[in-house]
């Protein structure tokens, strides 16, 4: 079936259930394993704390546990940067610490942030993480063992290495590799560990300022505009959450999906939209979601699901249309 939208010309081919896979892959992908060390190695001295971030009405949008690294360092995924627009630390026991600054380059799943004040840890500064040696990671909760990780299909994104984790790691953790700081896991259903490959901590220059990081950064990242338009929630009228989603493909990918919370993934957002553009378009809305669901948003879309639905709001109102003309 051949349909014309705007200058788009879409096939649709119907055919039965397609076997799952990326396209161009090929063979199996290494499947990652964790084995537990000796059951004595159970007790972590890690210097923990949460990250804090808050929205311009100083409204904590999200907070993410991490551990102290270097004395002055936390890593935390840019997804919990979402929504925000300030940033602070408070370790054990003590007041929350505004975080300045911290190192951030293009394509990093991570940013490292640099705490003024001094925290001690036990943790030292990051180095680049080396395939042959011994992987180790440790939970941010004390009761949990360490565990050695094989590491299969890694990813470069910028200065970090993205991998598939086992499900027994899938919580906050740290990986060392012989005592030195190395990489990270998030928890909040992440299913990718990310491996230091920039300078080392020594070496590390806090020169992404958190306003800047905010003003200029993430107002172009897709997936923040998909955090936002999601957080609207019903309290926004179905056509205004359409159009949120909809500036989403209209800015750049900032982040690979897979290095997300299944809940912040492009799937996910395109679900929301369809099921937004369905109920515009039975409410007698076609007009509007044909003009929302341009060939921009079509062409950036990853599946068919938008175009059907576009084509659906053409059929719609070119029949309202000649309904009109009849009376």
């Amino acid at each position: 079936m051949i349909f014309l939208l705007g200058s788009i010309i879409v096939y649709l081919v119907l055919t039965g259930p397609q076997p799952a896979g990326k396209p161009g892959v090929t063979g199996k992908e290494e499947k990652p394993t964790a084995i537990a060390l000796a059951p004595e190695k159970t007790a972590s001295t890690l210097t923990t704390g949460s990250v804090i971030v808050q929205d311009i009405n100083k409204v904590e949008v999200s907070r993410q546990e991490a551990a102290v690294f270097g004395n002055t360092w936390i890593a935390v995924p840019i997804w919990s940067l979402f929504g925000g627009e300030s940033v602070s630390f408070q370790g054990p026991d003590s007041e929350a610490i505004p975080i300045e600054k911290g190192f951030w380059s293009g394509g990093d799943p991570v940013i490292l942030w640099r705490i003024d004040a001094q925290t001690k840890s036990s943790a030292p500064g990051p180095v680049a993480w080396r395939q042959p040696a011994p992987l180790e990671w440790h939970s941010l909760s004390p009761d949990k063992p360490f565990l050695w990780l094989k590491v299969g299909s890694p990813a470069k994104r910028g200065s970090i290495i993205s991998f598939p984790l086992p499900q027994e790691v899938r919580e906050p953790g740290i990986f060392f590799q012989e005592g030195r700081v190395v990489g990270w896991t998030f928890g909040e259903d992440t299913d990718r560990g990310f491996l230091w490959s920039g300078p080392a901590g020594e070496d590390l220059a806090a020169e992404t300022q958190v306003d800047q990081f905010y003003s200029t950064i993430l107002p172009g990242c897709r997936h923040d505009q998909f955090y936002r338009a999601r957080a609207a929630g019903d309290g926004v009228p179905a056509l205004e959450r359409l159009e949120a989603y909809s500036l989403g493909f209209r800015k750049i990918p900032l982040l690979v999906d897979e290095d997300l919370p299944p809940d912040l993934r492009t799937r996910s957002a395109v679900a929301e939209m369809h099921a937004l553009a369905s109920d515009l378009i039975k409410n007698g809305l076609a007009k509007d979601v044909l003009r929302i669901l341009d060939e921009g948003v079509i062409l950036e879309g990853p599946e068919l699901v938008l175009a059907k639905d576009a084509i659906l709001a053409q059929v719609k109102f070119r029949d309202y249309s000649k309904a009109r003309q009849e009376l």
